[in-house]
């Protein structure tokens, strides 16, 4: 995909140049989550399939603009558009079959290293969601005072 072809597909989906259509508001769901934007967690929502996860979310966004945020500094991402679903190629998930093959130790290793590689690693991961908030926020932490890649080669002697 062309930066051109990601313009096309980002425009669609975003409140940038057109409104977006919403749904029935759910004020009390849609209103926690606004509280919840300058936390420096992620917040998340969870629900079957359907249930009006992505919906909420426009809310929200919506709630945004409403307030005063510019569209522009706005970016949703809808990562189950089928223009992105070359990213998901047999390749990949083979790379990634073969890091969680190898020990908890050097999968750790090779997703916080400092090369192009770990930055990879990171930006692709399957795992964005499996740290608590305190646990991804020590790791920002350590990252932004860097300390992190020191400690793990004193862990490893």
């Amino acid at each position: 995909m062309n930066d051109a072809q990601l313009m096309d597909v980002l425009e669609h989906w975003n409140f940038w140049n057109q409104d977006r259509y919403t749904g029935v508001y759910r004020k009390a769901y849609a209103d926690e989550l606004h509280r919840q934007r300058n936390l420096k967690e992620a917040s998340v929502v969870t629900g079957v399939r359907r249930s009006g996860k992505s919906t909420m979310l426009l809310q929200v966004l919506q709630k945004l603009i409403d307030s005063g945020t510019r569209r522009q500094n706005i970016l949703y991402v809808n990562f189950e558009e089928p223009a992105f679903m070359s990213s998901l190629s047999v390749a990949f998930l083979l790379e990634w079959r073969k890091i969680l093959a190898d020990s908890l130790e050097n999968i750790i290793d090779q997703m916080v290293s400092p090369d192009e590689r770990g930055r990879y690693l990171r930006q692709s991961s399957p795992f964005c969601g499996i740290l608590t908030p305190r646990e991804r926020w020590e790791i920002y932490e350590s990252f932004e005072a860097g300390t992190y890649y020191q400690g793990r080669r004193e862990h490893r002697g």
